[in-house]
C-alpha cells in the first residue's frame, strides 16, 4: 500500500456524500429549520448544525440508494417482460 492509500479512501468516502451535504445544508443554515441561533453560544450552534447536516446527508444517501436500487430492479423486470413478449 502506498502512502496515499488512506488519503484516497477518506477523500473517496467524503466525495460520495458531497451532493447530499449540499442538498441538506440549506435546511439547517438558511431554511425554516435554521439551527444557527438555537442557543446563545455560537460554537454549540455550529456543532449542532454540523451534526444535523451530517446525519441528514447520511440518511438521505441511504434512502436514495435504496430507491435507485428498487427502480433499477423494476427497469430490469420490464426489460425481461418485453423480451419475453417478442
Amino acid at each position: 500500500k502506498n502512502k496515499f492509500y488512506y488519503t484516497n479512501n477518506i477523500l473517496s468516502t467524503l466525495d460520495s456524500y458531497t451532493f447530499y451535504i449540499y442538498l441538506t445544508h440549506c435546511i439547517y443554515i438558511l431554511g425554516p429549520m435554521s439551527l444557527l441561533y438555537i442557543t446563545n453560544n455560537i460554537i454549540i450552534n455550529y456543532i449542532i448544525t454540523f451534526a444535523m447536516i451530517t446525519i441528514s446527508s447520511i440518511i438521505l444517501k441511504n434512502i436514495s440508494s435504496k430507491v435507485i436500487d428498487q427502480l433499477g430492479k423494476i427497469n430490469i423486470r420490464r426489460k425481461e417482460e418485453i423480451r419475453w413478449k417478442k
